[in-house]
């Protein structure tokens, strides 16, 4: 069922609860003030039929009847029938009625008529006389009639209250139906925005909208999702342009190399050069396959990873041994700070160590790749209670300011890198890992002064 639809049957419901609970309240106060109104009627009827008797009993005269089919009747206190303005009545009282009326003083009551759809009504009185001993019973007057004016007038009501909500509920459909359009009309134009978008190209985005209601705030996001989605869409463009060429860089020179020790190298120096090149242009196809293949592996990952709990000290021990292996003449400088030395617990984190151990390993590969045989500092420090700070700091070549923000786009160099050896991979691949694992990454550089990376991992408390 479309919203509009819902709308209107949600609107329509809550408006006819609403008028059928006012008819309601005002129909049955209608209702119970007519029967009061009747019975003082019919009070002031019995106190005149008690008033037809004299002293001795004689009858006095009479009343005109007032009321639709009033009866008057008079019971003597031996409960026999002592007056009546009626020859036939459809009430008669039973001793055990007119004793309950005489312990009462006056009863209000009612009685189905087979006559009348209603219920007619009645009071009886009990008073005594004069002209019977002290002893006796009272006698008991009772007076019984049909209020045909208020009946009418309660049907009539009855009646306009019917036709009116008819009335009201169908104007309240109108008004619901064109409530909802009017409601859903900035919804139904970014609909057909969407369906009527030209050629689905990545530049089509929602517009005319209200930016500070509802609507507008799904546009709002909705544009944005779009932006994403294109930035993707071109770094994507991007990553699959530059892998290709720099797969295809490698693999060109190892053709040549072995065509050329094919058809012109005859001696067994040249061919043995030739060999060491093209397995060292293998060497770099390969290293630059797995990272690639690790790269999209950790993109595809995004927010899920097998975690187990590892200690970062020796994780970190293993990073700093393996680039110390691979830059033998570039000093790595270790601080552990007194907040981690003094830590009653094992430093343990929640990560994969394949993959950490990668990222970490690439950024210290970084910082002696481009510090120029300099000293690099790596420290771990306690950032709060609950989280650990790693800082890797070298005194290298820098990043131009410029190019900070493109610097982890896949495969990108930063310009000043000169002739030095590498595909762009690590710190893309760096930054990846780390979000995955819910940490925190931030990059400072000066040209020529340097690069500084922090990264901050969870700490989780001792009773998780």
């Amino acid at each position: 069922m479309l919203i509009r639809h819902r709308l209107i049957l949600w609107f329509i419901f809550f408006v006819t609860l609403v008028l059928l609970s006012f008819s309601f309240y005002i129909y049955l106060n209608y209702a119970a003030d007519r029967a009061y109104a009747f019975h003082q009627r019919l009070d002031r009827r019995v106190i005149g039929t008690q008033q037809l008797f004299d002293p001795n009993g004689n009858l006095k005269g009479s009343i005109n009847n007032i009321l639709y089919e009033q009866v008057d009747m008079v019971f003597s206190g031996n409960d026999s029938l002592y007056y009546s303005n009626a020859d036939s009545f459809d009430y008669f009282p039973s001793p055990a009625f007119l004793d309950s009326v005489r312990k009462s003083g006056k009863v209000f009551f009612t009685y189905k008529s087979r006559l009348h759809p209603k219920e007619k009504a009645g009071v009886a009185m009990s008073y005594p006389v004069s002209f019977e001993s002290p002893a006796s019973k009272h006698y008991v007057a009772i007076v019984t009639a049909y209020d045909t004016e208020g009946y009418s007038r309660q049907e009539s009501l009855r009646d306009l209250f019917i036709l009116t909500n008819l009335f009201c509920i169908i104007l309240v459909g109108i008004f619901a139906y064109f409530f909802s359009i009017r409601a859903l009309y900035p919804l139904n134009a970014l609909i057909k925005q969407i369906r009527l978008r030209y050629n689905n190209t990545l530049s089509f985005r929602l517009k005319d909208f209200n930016p500070r209601d509802e609507v507008g705030s799904l546009a709002v996001s909705f544009n944005e999702l779009l932006d994403q989605y294109e930035r993707l869409i071109a770094n994507q463009r991007a990553f699959i342009s530059q892998a290709s060429h720099e797969l295809r860089t490698p693999m060109a020179t190892l053709k040549g190399l072995l065509e050329t020790a094919l058809y012109y190298e005859n001696d067994e120096e040249s061919l043995k050069n030739s060999q060491q090149q093209a397995i060292y242009e293998l060497d770099r196809l390969i290293s630059l396959s797995n990272g690639l293949l690790l790269l999209a592996r950790v993109e595809n990952e995004e927010d899920y990873i097998n975690t187990h709990k590892l200690n970062l000290m020796d994780l970190l021990m293993d990073c700093v041994d393996s680039a110390q292996k691979k830059w033998p003449d570039t000093p790595l400088l270790l601080t552990i700070s007194d907040g981690v030395t003094f830590q009653t617990r094992p430093l343990e984190i929640y990560g994969e160590n394949t993959l950490l151990f990668a990222a970490i390993t690439n950024l210290i590969d970084n910082a002696c790749k481009y510090s120029n045989q300099k000293e690099v500092h790596i420290s771990l420090d306690m950032y709060t209670s609950q989280k650990l700070q790693l800082k890797i700091i070298d005194q290298g070549i820098g990043i131009p300011e410029e190019e900070i923000s493109q610097i982890f786009q896949p495969l990108y160099r930063a310009s000043n890198v000169g002739n030095k050896q590498g595909f762009g991979i690590g710190l893309t691949l760096a930054q990846n890992v780390i979000r995955l694992h819910k940490g925190e990454f931030f990059i400072k550089s000066a040209l020529d002064k340097g690069t500084e990376i922090t990264i901050n991992f969870s700490f989780p408390s001792s009773d998780n």
